[in-house]
C-alpha cells in the first residue's frame, strides 16, 4: 500500500462530488478543499555520528529543523435522507509534500565515526569493515525527508449539544521517511576532489490501518464569523517496511542491502482549529491550524547505525512523529 490509496480516495471523492453536483441542489453536499503547509518534529534518537575523542553523539534530533512543505486536504460530506437525515457520510483524504531537513556535521580534527552502538562501540571501526571510510572522518552530511498521506471514511451524526457533530469510521495513514547520508574521510572528499566516501540510503514506510472517532463543530462569534474545527483520535495496526543500502565510492565491492518488516500497534491524534468566514449560504472561506501526532511508528534513524552490521535484524517501531502547520481553503455547499 502507498500513496496510490490516498490518490484513489481523493479521486473517488472528486467523482462523488461531481456526480452529486448535478442533482444535489436540495440535499446539501458539502466539499471542503484546503491547502496545507506542514513542518514536522519527532522523538527519534538514533545515533548518526560520534566524535570518538569526546564521545559526543550527534543524534537524529539534530535534523528536526524541517522546512514547510505544501500539501492539501479534500473532504466531501453527503447528508442522509429520510429517517437517516441526522446522519451523513464523510470521505476525506490528505497529502503533504516532501518535508525536508538537512544537516552537515564537520570535525576538522577528523575525529568523526559514522555512528555509535553500545554493542559495537564505534560502528565504523574493525567490527564493521563495510564503513571503511567512516572512521576518523572529517564530515558527515544528512538529507532527510518526511511525507504524510491518507484517506478516511466516517459516519457523522449531528447532536443537540452546542451543535457538535460526532463522527466515527475507518482510516488509513501512510507515512514515509528517507535518509540519505554521506561520510567523508577527509576534507578533500567533502570538497568533491577525492572519493573516499561512504554513502547510506535508508527508507521506512509506515502503513497504519485503524479506526477513529472525533468531533466537529463551529460557533458564531460575530456575524458571519465562526470559530470551530475538528479533533479525532484513533488506533490501529502499523505495517512498517524498512530498506537500506550502504555503498562506498572507492570500493565497488561494498554494496550492503537490508530489508525488514514489522507489524506494530500505533495510535494517532489530529486537531484542526479553524476560523470561518461565511461569505454566502453556499460558500465559506477557512483559515486555521493543523496538527497530527503519530505514535508507534519508525522514523528510520534508529536503524541507521545498523545498516552495515552483520547481525542487523532489529527494526523498531516506538518513535513518535508530529506534523504541524496551517491551512487555508474554502467550503462549498451544493
Amino acid at each position: 500500500m502507498n500513496k496510490k490509496l490516498c490518490g484513489l480516495t481523493l479521486l473517488s471523492s472528486l467523482m462523488l462530488c461531481s456526480a452529486s453536483a448535478s442533482f444535489a441542489e436540495d440535499i446539501g453536499v458539502q466539499v471542503d478543499l484546503e491547502g496545507l503547509f506542514l513542518s514536522s518534529a519527532g522523538t527519534g534518537k538514533g545515533a548518526l555520528a560520534v566524535d570518538y575523542r569526546t564521545e559526543e553523539v550527534f543524534r537524529a534530533d539534530v535534523l528536526d529543523r524541517f522546512r514547510l512543505a505544501p500539501g492539501g486536504r479534500l473532504s466531501v460530506v453527503v447528508p442522509g435522507q429520510g429517517e437517516w437525515a441526522d446522519y451523513s457520510l464523510q470521505f476525506s483524504g490528505l497529502y503533504s509534500g516532501q518535508i525536508k531537513a538537512q544537516r552537515d556535521v564537520i570535525n576538522e580534527r577528523e575525529n568523526l565515526s559514522a555512528a555509535y552502538d553500545s554493542d559495537y562501540d564505534h560502528v565504523s571501526g574493525p567490527e564493521n569493515p563495510h564503513f571503511s571510510n567512516s572512521d576518523a572522518a572529517y564530515a558527515s552530511s544528512f538529507d532527510y525527508q518526511r511525507e504524510l498521506w491518507g484517506g478516511e471514511v466516517n459516519v457523522q451524526r449531528q447532536t443537540d449539544f452546542y451543535g457538535l457533530t460526532v463522527l466515527g469510521g475507518l482510516r488509513y495513514i501512510g507515512q514515509r521517511n528517507k535518509l540519505n547520508a554521506a561520510t567523508f574521510d577527509e576534507v578533500e572528499e567533502y570538497q568533491g576532489t577525492d572519493d573516499q566516501t561512504d554513502r547510506v540510503k535508508l527508507t521506512t514506510n509506515n502503513h497504519i490501518f485503524g479506526a477513529q472517532f472525533g468531533v466537529e463543530g463551529r460557533y458564531e462569534i460575530i456575524e458571519k464569523i465562526y470559530l470551530g474545527g475538528r479533533a479525532t483520535v484513533g488506533a490501529g495496526l502499523n505495517r512498517i517496511d524498512f530498506s537500506s543500502r550502504l555503498t562506498s565510492d572507492n570500493n565497488s565491492s561494498v554494496d550492503v542491502r537490508k530489508k525488514e518488516s514489522l507489524s506494530h500497534f500505533a495510535a494517532y491524534a489530529e486537531i484542526a482549529p479553524k476560523l470561518t468566514y461565511q461569505y454566502s449560504e453556499r460558500l465559506a472561506f477557512n483559515l486555521g491550524g493543523y496538527a497530527m501526532l503519530l505514535n508507534g511508528v519508525s522514523d528510520g534513524t534508529e536503524e541507521y547505525h545498523r545498516v552495515g552490521l552483520p547481525d542487523y535484524d532489529v527494526l523498531e517501531g516506538d518513535d513518535t512523529l508530529l506534523f504541524y502547520g496551517f491551512s487555508a481553503g474554502a467550503s462549498i455547499r451544493f
